[in-house]
């Protein structure tokens, strides 16, 4: 049980990574800002290595910083698109909260099949 929440939890940081990612790309390329091809950097080099290494709180906080960070952004988004993605990572985010013994919490409706 315990390696499948582990399991859950990796897949909740990595799709939240690789949605902030793709912002951070298209960001890049729609206005040539710094900060987001740093983002896209960090979570696509820091946030892997931190799982590894165990650091699941560090990739977490990266993960929320990122996600604080694009906050803005996403009040204005134009696309679509682009507004469901931050959303889906949004609600990965919320799903995998921990409770007060360290075990990974299911969303609000028990779901933790991140790929529905």
């Amino acid at each position: 049980m315990a390696h499948a929440l582990l399991h859950t939890q990796e897949q909740a940081f990595m799709e939240t990574a690789l949605a902030l990612m793709e912002f951070a790309a298209h960001r890049e390329t729609e206005a040539k800002g710094r900060w987001h091809a740093d983002v896209a950097y960090t979570l696509s080099k820091r946030v892997p290595l931190l799982l590894q290494m165990g650091e699941e709180d560090a990739a977490l906080g990266v993960c929320k910083d990122a996600l604080n960070g694009y906050e803005e952004w996403f009040s204005g988004c134009r696309s679509r698109a682009q507004a469901s993605r931050l959303q889906v990572a949004k609600v990965l985010w919320d799903s995998t909260r921990t409770d007060a013994h360290g075990e990974i919490m299911a969303g609000a409706d028990g779901c933790t099949d991140f790929n529905e």
